[in-house]
């Protein structure tokens, strides 16, 4: 089962947090791009959100599956960690202790002042900027079990 291909992010914001997970692997793309450490988010406008959103869920339905039974799945293979280039697997786990699941745009800032927006961009507006249906990259997202 795969997730649509996509140049975003998702994350769960609980309390007002974030939770999301920077992870070693963005070492390099930070160092490259002379970035810093803190994730910076930008949530894409709500019509967008709310597709991409249902857009993850229906694969899940599609193979049988809510945001519990995946928790569940995932608990049973020891996949409960969040693991790189995993976002929307990550974040579904992490809604099992509660919080609101959120997509858009996610970088790192520069010493320019401006952000480099890893996944997403700035002024990404409509599902149509975040979905890349048909190429394979980077952010080709897979269910990871």
């Amino acid at each position: 089962m795969a997730f649509p291909c996509f140049d975003g992010h998702f994350w769960v914001e609980r309390n007002g947090v974030i939770i999301d997970t920077e992870f070693k692997e963005y070492d390099y793309i930070k160092k490259a791009h002379r970035a810093t450490d803190g994730m910076k988010y930008k949530e894409a406008d709500a019509m967008t959100q709310k597709i991409m959103i249902s857009i993850m869920m229906k694969v899940l339905e599609k193979n049988g599956l809510t945001c519990e039974s995946f928790r569940a799945l995932s608990a049973s293979c020891g996949r409960l960690k969040p693991e790189f280039r995993c976002c929307i697997q990550n974040s579904i786990i992490a809604l099992g202790r509660g919080g609101v699941l959120k997509f858009g745009s996610m970088g790192w800032m520069q010493p320019n002042g401006k952000v480099w927006w890893e996944f997403g961009g700035e002024d990404w507006t409509g599902v149509g900027k975040f979905l890349k249906e048909g190429r394979m990259g980077y952010a080709d997202h897979h269910l990871v079990l």
